[in-house]
């Protein structure tokens, strides 16, 4: 091998490399730019759960105590954003919300003023208000159990001012956008596992 052929090899060795750093590069960044453009990345400034930043899991399950950010009901969208509850977004114009999946299909819900029970148990700070700041009747609920049905959810957060199912009901999973991981420095929310007690 002659010196002019070892230097071209070394050449075309070194551009291989760059070729793919380059092509890994874009289709790292092209995946970057999808993430985010499907919602993978959502932030939450509602003191009903954690601020700070959630990681979208698009290819996870929708399950029992996982995250969500969902779009709302138009019903329950167009009053929370008329009661200046959530502002603008991008679920059909209105802004989503960061849940807690409380109960999948086949959970029964026992909803009552003071508190809210899945499947005989409990949940903490779970209790509903009457009134909103501003002193205003808040719609809810009607008290009674009632069973998941197939296609729908029950959302929740640990404080009774979350505006969530006990305020508008079920939600469909339709309108779940995806699944997320909570990426910050305040605790992890989980309703079965850290704030339950026994039902009476």
């Amino acid at each position: 091998m002659t010196a002019g052929s070892a230097v071209r090899r070394r050449a075309h060795v070194l551009l291989r490399r760059a070729l793919s750093t380059v092509m890994v590069t874009f289709f790292v960044t092209a995946a970057a730019v999808v993430y985010v453009a499907i919602g993978g990345i959502a932030t939450n400034k509602s003191p009903s759960m954690p601020n700070g930043t959630y990681l979208g899991l698009p290819f996870f399950p929708i399950v029992r105590n996982g995250i969500v950010v969902a779009c709302l009901p138009p019903d329950a969208a167009t009053y929370a954003q008329a009661r200046g509850f959530m502002g603008r977004g991008n679920c059909n114009g209105q802004e989503g919300v960061v849940k807690i999946v409380a109960a999948v299909a086949g959970d029964r819900v026992d909803v009552e003023p003071s508190y809210v029970a899945i499947n005989g148990v409990r949940l903490t700070n779970s209790g509903r208000i009457t009134r909103d700041h501003e002193g205003r009747l808040v719609p809810a609920v009607p008290t009674g159990e009632r069973v998941v049905p197939p296609g729908n959810v029950w959302l929740m957060a640990p404080n009774p001012e979350s505006w969530d199912s006990r305020y508008y009901g079920l939600v469909t999973k339709s309108l779940i956008r995806m699944r997320y991981l909570y990426w910050g420095s305040q605790p992890h929310l989980r309703f079965v596992t850290t704030a339950v007690s026994n039902s009476p």
